[in-house]
């Protein structure tokens, strides 16, 4: 007489983290039998979701056991560590657990090196977490936006364009005035760098379109370097 098929359980052959991002995780995982369906749980919270619920197959084929399927969980947030469980089923009912992953996904871009620097000087920026993505500037001074820079994918030199520094000289009230980077990453995460820009009490002139900073000579039988006093806010300043 026939008997009836006997149901199996699938084996995982591997289960593993391929990447992160910003906010979704790759996670990869192989089998010894072709499939009838995948869940995943994040967080050990007991809901297991279908990879049709905020997640998609990025390569590979449940119906071949000799494939490494890689799928791919989304809207998570930057820079949070997780946890995750993957169980796969051969045939309805019969599911084979994983095992518990834990990622963390990876930060958003942030300004690592001071940014102090005196009124007319180009500003080097050191980025981290850059990655393959581009990052927006944007540059203030108390709450006026002096400029932005967008899609920047390296290191970068802030050179201010003369109606820029135009801009900013009328913000600098005291010889020391604090100015704001703000980094953004993806159109969505933030980070500030506050920094000193400082405007010594010092004569400027644009040359070759440019603020450069200027000195006051005057003729006592020879030529004397000087200083021009002035009045800001009601304190005497000099130039130097």
């Amino acid at each position: 007489m026939d008997l009836s098929t006997i149901p199996r359980y699938a084996d995982f052959n591997g289960h593993r983290i391929n990447a992160t991002d910003l906010e979704s995780v790759e996670v990869a995982y192989n089998s010894n039998k072709s499939l009838c369906a995948v869940e995943y749980c994040l967080n050990g919270n007991g809901y297991w979701r279908t990879l049709n619920d905020n997640c998609y197959v990025k390569s590979g084929s449940w119906s071949d056991p000799n494939n490494t399927v890689i799928y791919c969980v989304s809207n998570l947030t930057a820079n949070t560590n997780y946890t995750i469980e993957t169980r796969i089923a051969h045939v309805n009912g019969l599911w084979k657990y994983g095992g518990q992953l834990s990622f963390k996904t990876t930060d958003i871009v942030r300004i690592t090196n001071n940014l102090n620097s005196s009124f007319g000087e180009n500003v080097t920026i050191n980025f981290s977490n850059l990655a393959n993505r581009t990052a927006k500037l944007t540059v203030k001074v108390a709450n006026t936006e002096i400029c932005t820079r967008e899609n920047l994918t390296s290191n970068y030199t802030l050179s201010f364009t003369k109606a820029e520094l135009s801009k900013m000289i009328k913000l600098l009230k005291d010889e020391t005035t604090e100015i704001t980077y703000i980094v953004t990453t993806n159109n969505k995460y933030t980070a500030t760098t506050k920094a000193i820009i400082t405007l010594k009490a010092n004569i400027y002139k644009k040359k070759n379109g440019k603020w450069v900073k200027a000195k006051l000579y005057k003729k006592n039988n020879n030529w004397k370097l000087t200083k021009l006093f002035y009045k800001v806010n009601g304190k005497w300043r000099n130039t130097k």
